[in-house]
């Protein structure tokens, strides 16, 4: 895949709300993409009980 090809389909990404950058540059860029880092930082139900219980 060509550099152009990748930049356009990471614009279409962030367009559409999929990804975001985050490091406000116009180089060197890094992109999240905020639903999948709610999902792998949001608390298991097992992890909250555990919190609950030993507080």
């Amino acid at each position: 895949m060509s550099l152009q090809a990748a930049n356009r389909g990471i614009g279409r990404l962030v367009e559409e709300g999929i990804l975001e950058e985050i490091t406000g540059r116009s180089y060197d860029r890094v992109f999240q993409a905020p639903a999948v880092m709610d999902i792998l930082f949001r608390p298991t139900p097992a992890h909250s009980a555990n919190q609950e219980t030993s507080t």
